[in-house]
């Protein structure tokens, strides 16, 4: 109890703080509908779960797994059985793909190869590419008929890198 009454207290002064006046600030009305806002959003969102829903479960399968649209080097009648299925059992990267869709062309062309040409493991065949019979397609060679009229190979012919 000796200590509590020995504690003075310290008398601290009192400071005033000067008033600030802002300035009136007032922000223009809008005459905008937030409806419209939240519709754009919700068909964006719908978009956009579309666009997923169709790369993610139907882009696979019209692809790759429909053998219209991609067809593997694989298919031709001189491939070694060897080279069927690479030794990870992933698709081997040699393909023949469609054409891309862009802003010169707007169709998806396939390559069409006889059974008879051969295409090398290390090939790349795009687009609107016709092979004809008897034809050899060297390994890193790329035929891309992916922009204009397409390219045609005629019969017993030979394409090599370069």
């Amino acid at each position: 109890m000796v200590e509590e009454k020995e504690k003075k207290k310290i008398a601290l002064p009192k400071l005033k703080l000067p008033k600030i006046s802002l300035p009136k600030i007032s922000l223009p009305k809008l005459n905008f509908d937030f409806r419209w806002l939240f519709v754009a959003i919700f068909v964006a969102a719908i978009a956009l779960l579309n666009t997923f829903l169709v790369v993610r479960f139907a882009g696979p399968k019209l692809i790759l797994k429909d053998p219209r649209m991609t067809r593997f080097a694989e298919e031709g009648e001189h491939v070694n059985e060897k080279l069927r299925k690479s030794d990870s059992g992933k698709l081997p990267r040699y393909v023949l793909s469609p054409s891309m869709i862009n802003r010169y062309n707007m169709i998806l062309d396939l390559p069409e190869v006889e059974p008879s040409s051969y295409i090398h493991r290390q090939a790349f065949v795009m687009g609107g590419v016709s092979i004809g019979k008897k034809c050899y397609v060297g390994p890193q060679a790329s035929i891309r008929g992916d922009i204009g009229q397409g390219i045609h190979i005629g019969d017993e012919s030979n394409v090599q890198d370069g």
